[in-house]
Order: structure tokens, then C-alpha cells, then sequence
């Protein structure tokens, strides 16, 4: 199925429409000309189908008034403008490719758009521009805003981290016609990403997997596009790349079932390194919840009224279910099928009497079905910290999308989390003493070096971000973190290198939040400071 619908009028303007309407459901105008450029107004309607270097295009107006044109280019390109700021005025393009060969959206490795625009709009109206499709089974509209002007929805939403930039997620519900050609309630699907851009790479699937995460179904993906739309606006819209990636897995039928097949034949390593004391990634909750998220029904916050070390925890409540909680994504770049790993923190109900806590890995299987696996459960007395860890857990041979998760075998009682860890084998998690900032493992200990034994306090000798010790915060640090975590045997803090990360060094790179260690959300976190980004370290 291609793109077989037109869109829909709007019925106000503080919300941007359902977007497309079935052909069978509404009167269109085809345009013959064959021309790459479109023009669209005069209350006509101008749809197109037509693969124009394998990307389909659609151009629309609605017949409010107004005026827009689209030159389709090469590679999936475009350049568009509109004036459509008269009381209902909509103009709508797209571009992008079908799905509907799929069987199961989550088949798929990693959807990806690339993508480069020049894009604005005036002060009156609104407009977005978006990755933008609909699923089937449950039938669902989602969008990907990247930027927009004088809109974003609205609501309860919960805050997601992917590929290293904050999303916002909401689920709304619509009544109106819908690709299957009639008109019903349907739900929508929304990342919105707080720093706007009209550039860069979105990895579609991380988003699909965050929706699923939070308790959304996933259907079948029908198609994808890149979509600029203005309402009761004017605007223009310089699309110069547009590609989008898809990757399916490997796979051979046998008697009517798939099967992947692996295509490896040599041991992966993880592209990320353990830290200087075998960790992978640490949560101390000081600053903020970093990329934990809540898991279904349920509210996630700092607090600091009760902590096992530090100041913060987690907090977590208001649990619909026992499954619902806190969770949080793991890379498949760093855990690896059939590697063993540590994975522990500390967990406190006061609630009831006693309860069954669980860490839990979720995934989806090779089939594209969810799945869980028990890594460790412990139980939880009142009012007690309690350490909830395995030092051997092995991942099963086939997943996709990790992620960790914490949840109650009995009542959906509220429960604080505090100094989570992701480790090497063999790794063990204990207890610190109360009122101490200690590390939560026996494995933790501060490194002292020439560098940092001196008498002046942490406050004075780190500068955060400035991991090259040049006495400035700039993209080098960044580079220098990255080379480490990839490289540590060269760049690490008994590297090679002559130019290696040293122990001061990475205290100063501990900036994205501070305590967990060093991460490529430090890099990051650099990165955006030296492009004045974000005003600050840490961040």
C-alpha cells in the first residue's frame, strides 16, 4: 500500500489535524502533469503517488484558500513553500516509503532517517516538521516532532534519552477517518524532542522501542515519511537530504516459520569498554533519573528524603500493576548474546511488611515478541535497604532492545532505588554504611594519584568537562572521552598514548551525571556545551 489518503480538514486551530484521509473517503483533483515541480491552491486538491527515486511524495491542500508549491527533487529531496494563513488553511508534503510488505514492525534491526532542512515558518499558525507513519494492529498515527513552531501537544508525558537527546512521549487519543478508510478512535503516538532541529539522524526504531517500553502497543508499520506541515501559516521548507535506512534481520523459511540466521562467525566484543573499575554505567540519582523511565503506570522522581548513599534516590509510584516501575534502556553495542554481566543496586519499600522485589531484563525475541527473563529478586523487609543483585547473569543467544527494569511479585507497593550498576562478571554490590558517600560495591574505590592528592577540596581541582587537563572545556575533550571507552588499552588511564586520559582527567570528565562514571553522555554533554547548547557543566 502506498500513500493512499488526503487529508483532513481541521476543526480548530489549537491542534494539528488527523493528516490523511483515504481516497474512497474524500473528493480529490488529480493533477496530470508529471512536472517535478506542484502546485497546489485555488481549491484544488493535488495528491501524487509516484515513486520519484524509489521515495513516494505527497503534496496537499485543503480547499480553506491559500497556496503552495513543491519541487521534487532527487534522493528523496524537496523544496516547498505555502501560504495558507486563512481561518482553517492546511498545506501538507511528505515523502517517504511504504511498509506494507512487513509482517512485524519489530523485525526490523534499525530504521533510521538522515536527514538535512532549512525550515521556518511566520508567527501566526503553526507548524512542524516530522517522521510521521501510521501502525496497524492496533491501528495507531505516530509522529517524531523534531521542530515546530507555536504547537506540541499537550498533557501527560514522560521524558525518554535516544541516541543521547531528551523526547518527550505523549499517547492521545482522535476521532476521525483513518487510513483503513473509515472513522473511528484511534490513538496517537508522539516523541517530541525538546532541543528543535531541522537536521540530523533519528533512529526510528529506538523510539518504537521507547513507546513499547511504556507500555504502548506496536503494530505493523504501514509506511514512513518525512513531513512538513503549516497551519493558518506561511512557510518554507529546503529538504537537501533525506535517506532512510531499514535493516531486516537475516532470515530463511522453514515450514512457514522465520528463522534468523546469525551471520557472525567470530566472538563480538562490546564497542564500549568497562571503566577503570569494571563498570559499564552507574546511577547514583544525585542530579536527576538520567534515562530511567518509568515502565507502564507509574511516577518516577528524585528524592532526597531517603537515600542509601548521597542525598537521592529514585522514587517510584503510583504502580497500576506489579510489572509497572522503572526501567531503563540497554545499548546492544555493550551487552552481547551469551556474555555474563553484573547488574545490582539497592532497593527500599515501606509499605508493607515484607515484598518480593525483581530485576528483570526485557526484550524482544527473534520473532519480534516481547519477552522477560528474571536476573535477580530478593526479599525486601519495611523500611530496610536491601541489596537486589546477580554478579553472573548471562544474556539469552537472541534479543533485541534490552532493557532492565524493577518490579514487585505482590502488591504494587511505592519502593526507592539507589546506586544502580551495570558491571563486569563477578562484580558484588553491598551495602555502604548510612551517612557515608561511599561507593554501593566493594569493587568501587577511589584512585589516588600525584594528580588529585593535594589539600585542596574536589570543588576546587575539577573542571568539569575538561578532560585533557588543557585548563579549557572544548570538542577535544569529547574526542578524548570517546577514544578512551573505545580504546582504553591506548587512550585509557594506563594507555599508550602519550596524550591518554589521566585519573584527574576523568573526574573532570564526569560531567553529565556526576558519580556514574564516565560515559559517551559525558561526550555528549561537551559536546552541546562547546556548541552553547547547554549553559553549564555539569550538565
Amino acid at each position: 500500500m502506498k500513500f493512499k489518503r488526503l487529508l483532513s480538514l481541521l476543526t480548530a486551530a489549537v491542534v494539528l489535524p488527523n493528516l490523511y484521509i483515504p481516497v474512497s473517503v474524500s473528493d480529490t483533483v488529480y493533477a496530470e502533469s508529471r512536472e517535478k515541480t506542484l502546485v497546489v491552491g485555488d481549491g484544488k486538491y493535488n495528491y501524487r503517488e509516484e515513486p520519484q527515486d524509489g521515495y513516494l511524495y505527497e503534496v496537499w491542500i485543503n480547499d480553506e484558500g491559500g497556496s503552495g508549491k513543491v519541487t521534487i527533487g532527487e534522493g528523496g529531496t524537496f523544496n516547498a513553500e505555502w501560504d495558507v494563513e486563512v481561518p482553517q488553511g492546511n498545506f501538507i508534503v511528505q515523502r517517504g516509503l511504504s511498509y506494507d510488505y512487513l509482517k512485524r514492525t519489530l523485525n526490523y534491526r534499525s530504521i533510521e532517517i538522515d536527514y538535512d532542512a532549512d525550515y521556518s515558518a511566520g508567527e501566526r499558525g503553526n507548524s512542524q516538521l516530522s517522521i510521521y507513519g501510521w501502525f496497524k494492529d492496533p491501528l495507531v498515527e505516530y509522529y517524531i516532532v523534531e521542530d515546530w513552531v507555536n504547537w506540541r501537544p499537550t498533557g501527560d508525558r514522560k521524558t525518554v534519552i535516544i541516541d543521547g537527546s531528551e523526547y518527550d512521549i505523549f499517547r492521545t487519543y482522535k476521532t476521525g477517518p483513518t487510513i483503513l478508510g473509515d472513522t473511528r478512535v484511534y490513538k496517537r503516538y508522539y516523541s517530541v524532542r525538546r532541543d528543535k532541529r531541522s537536521s540530523g539522524t533519528v533512529n526510528v526504531s529506538k523510539h518504537f522501542e521507547a513507546w513499547r517500553m511504556a507500555g504502548w502497543e506496536i503494530g505493523d508499520i504501514t509506511d514512513i515519511s518525512l513531513l512538513v506541515e503549516g497551519w493558518e501559516c506561511s512557510g518554507k521548507a529546503d529538504v537537501k537530504k533525506l535517506v532512510i535506512n531499514n535493516i531486516m534481520p537475516v532470515t530463511t523459511t522453514s515450514a512457514g516459520t522465520d528463522v534468523i540466521v546469525p551471520t557472525t562467525t567470530t566472538e563480538a566484543q562490546p564497542i564500549i569498554q568497562p571503566d577503570g573499575d569494571g563498570y559499564y554505567f552507574r546511577s547514583n540519582f544525585e542530579n536527576d533519573t538520567g534515562a530511567w523511565f518509568a515502565r507502564g503506570l507509574a511516577d518516577l522522581k528524585t528524592d532526597d528524603s531517603c537515600s542509601e548513599s548521597g542525598k537521592n534516590s529514585i522514587f517510584v509510584s503510583d504502580r497500576a500493576e506489579n510489572w509497572c516501575g522503572v526501567e531503563y534502556p540497554l545499548d546492544e553495542a555493550v551487552f552481547l548474546p551469551e556474555h555474563t554481566y553484573s547488574f545490582g543496586c539497592a532497593v527500599l519499600q515501606d509499605s508493607v511488611p515484607s515484598e518480593k522485589m525483581k530485576l528483570m531484563l526485557n526484550y524482544t525475541d527473534e520473532h519480534g515478541f516481547p519477552e522477560q527473563k528474571e536476573i535477580a529478586s530478593v526479599t525486601a523487609e519495611k523500611g530496610e535497604w536491601t541489596i537486589l543483585s546477580n554478579p553472573t547473569f548471562t544474556f539469552p543467544l537472541k534479543y533485541r532492545y534490552p532493557s532492565i527494569s524493577i518490579e514487585s511479585d505482590g502488591t504494587p507497593t511505592d519502593y526507592y532505588v539507589d546506586n544502580f550498576g551495570a558491571a563486569v562478571k563477578g562484580t558484588k554490590f553491598e551495602l555502604t554504611d548510612h551517612g557515608q558517600n561511599e561507593s554501593v560495591t566493594t569493587t568501587i574505590q577511589e584512585t589516588t594519584t600525584t594528580e588529585t592528592a593535594s589539600s585542596m577540596t574536589a570543588e576546587e581541582t575539577i573542571l568539569y568537562g575538561d578532560a585533557n587537563l588543557d585548563g579549557s572545556v572544548s570538542l577535544s575533550d569529547s574526542v578524548l572521552i570517546m577514544q578512551s571507552l573505545a580504546n582504553p588499552d591506548t587512550y585509557g588511564i594506563n594507555g599508550s598514548d602519550k596524550n591518554h586520559i589521566t585519573a584527574q582527567g576523568r573526574k573532570n570528565a564526569d560531567c553529565f551525571t556526576v558519580g556514574d562514571g564516565v560515559t559517551g553522555n559525558d561526550a555528549l554533554a561537551i559536546q552541546k556545551f562547546a556548541l552553547n547548547l547547554i549553559s553549564k557543566l555539569p550538565k
